[in-house]
């Protein structure tokens, strides 16, 4: 397991971490929803997040560059402890919890959580729901959720976990918060299982369960997208295990862990072609493909199913909406706006593009290169959509410790301390700055991020193996 007594400095940079962790949770107290924006101290939290990442930094360079190492004990008990102390913050600068208290209590209240919007739903909804929501803890929610007047654009897994929190909490978002914290430690511990099976050092651990990023949109912010990791390192356990095993079960189990990955937030769609690219090469039978992408699309379908009965057009409204209208903090898609009068069509196809041929162009058939292949996938996924939210990247988090010695690692450590600046377009906003700071702002964000990936590309950046 590795428990022996730390250095100084690895205890120096937990200290740090902790330290962090437990400024902004007090820096949280002062981001009271819709009180005093332009006092909010959006500064201090950015300038306390850059710190946090910059000991975040230097934990992922002294593993590459030093001998000595934490043991897996110090790690796990460092970032419990993180989570413990940023479990009792409040919100910053974040409301689609909300989105998800009503989700889920519409779905507890048997209705469909596609077929009416926020503002639609106290006169429409099931009786027993309409009930429910004249209460004064319903009715702050419900003047708290964004973009009240579209449905919901969360798939059917995610509607599932919302209910799991909304059971735990009422119509308290704190029920939210233990249910996806809960799934954060069941990622934490599928890495490790999954670090052992691929002979991958357990310390390396750190680059998620230490990560600022993680643990300010999952355990801060409670984002849902730490779902889609959990599915997406359970889909490279499934490759993993079937690479050992050659047990059909385990593609079955991959193919499962996609489709949830789809019901949960639908771009994981994309790492399709990589996962029957994979299955192919491995044996040159076309069976393993057949079998993944047969359960995969039954788990999709029947996920759908329940919701259906609305029809395709107000089940699809809110997706189909934010798919079509949604823009922010874009890097290079605002190129592709410039340049093109249809940048979404552009962008997708290119994505799409991409997602078809890395893996083709992948000779390699081990599970590293399947890990990779989907690094790579996600990251440009990541970079060239018009929507670029930090908590997008925590499946990337995950996927990181998987594969720490890949190109990608540099670029997505370097993102996870970049993407803090998305948090001053609130700053700008509420102080009444022009537009060009958020847009210079946002072009020294994306710059960064680009640049480490072409130095990560460039043939002096090879880099050896991290399994020592």
């Amino acid at each position: 397991m590795g428990s022996h007594f730390p250095g100084w400095r690895w205890l120096a940079l937990a200290g740090v971490s902790l330290l962090a962790a437990l400024l902004m949770t007090l820096l949280s107290k002062s981001f009271v929803y819709g009180v005093g924006h332009a006092e909010r101290p959006i500064i201090h939290f950015v300038a306390l997040y850059g710190i946090w990442w910059g000991a975040f930094a230097a934990s992922f360079w002294m593993l590459k560059s030093r001998r000595e190492k934490p043991g897996l004990v110090f790690i796990i008990a460092v970032a419990v402890v993180l989570r413990v102390v940023l479990f009792a913050s409040d919100l910053i600068q974040e409301n689609d919890v909300y989105r998800y208290v009503l989700d889920g209590q519409v779905l507890l209240h048997g209705g469909n959580p596609y077929e009416f919007s926020p503002l639609e739903v106290s006169e429409m909804g099931k009786p027993a729901l309409r009930e429910s929501l004249a209460a004064e803890d319903a009715q702050t929610v419900l003047h708290r959720i964004g973009y009240s007047s579209i449905p919901t654009v969360y798939p059917p897994a995610a509607q599932l976990a919302f209910a799991a929190g909304s059971a735990l909490g009422g119509w308290n978002w704190i029920g939210q918060r233990v249910v996806f914290t809960l799934v954060d430690l069941l990622v934490i511990g599928a890495l490790v299982y999954l670090l052992r099976l691929l002979v991958v050092p357990s310390y390396w651990l750190i680059l998620y369960a230490w990560n600022p990023l993680v643990l300010k949109e999952v355990t801060n912010s409670t984002h849902l997208d730490v779902l889609v990791a959990l599915f997406i390192i359970l889909l490279v356990l499934g490759i993993n295990r079937f690479d050992s095993t050659g047990s059909k079960v385990w593609i079955g189990f991959a193919a499962l862990c996609w489709g949830l990955a789809v019901l949960t937030k639908v771009y994981p769609l994309i790492l399709g072609p990589a996962c029957l690219s994979w299955l192919y090469k491995r044996e040159r039978k076309l069976e393993q493909p057949i079998l993944f992408s047969g359960v995969g699309t039954s788990v999709i379908i029947l996920g759908l199913v329940p919701f259906f009965g609305i029809g395709a057009n107000q089940l699809t409204e809110g997706i189909v909406t934010y798919a079509s209208d949604w823009r922010m903090n874009e890097g290079a898609f605002a190129v592709l706006a410039w340049l093109f009068p249809n940048p979404r069509l552009v962008a997708w196809a290119v994505i799409a593009l991409i997602a078809i041929m890395l893996p083709l162009l992948q000779r390699e058939r081990s599970v590293d290169a399947f890990v990779s292949i989907i690094q790579w996938i996600l990251l440009i996924w990541f970079l060239l959509i018009p929507a670029v939210f930090p908590w997008y990247a925590i499946p990337l988090a995950g996927l990181l410790v998987l594969s720490p010695g890949s190109r990608t690692a540099g670029p997505l450590v370097v993102l996870s301390g970049a993407v803090v600046l998305y948090y001053l377009s609130f700053f700008y906003d509420y102080r009444g700055y022009q537009s060009e700071w958020w847009n210079w702002t946002r072009l020294i964000e994306h710059a960064v991020i680009w640049i480490s990936v072409m130095i990560s590309v460039l043939p002096f950046s090879e880099r050896k193996s991290m399994r020592s």
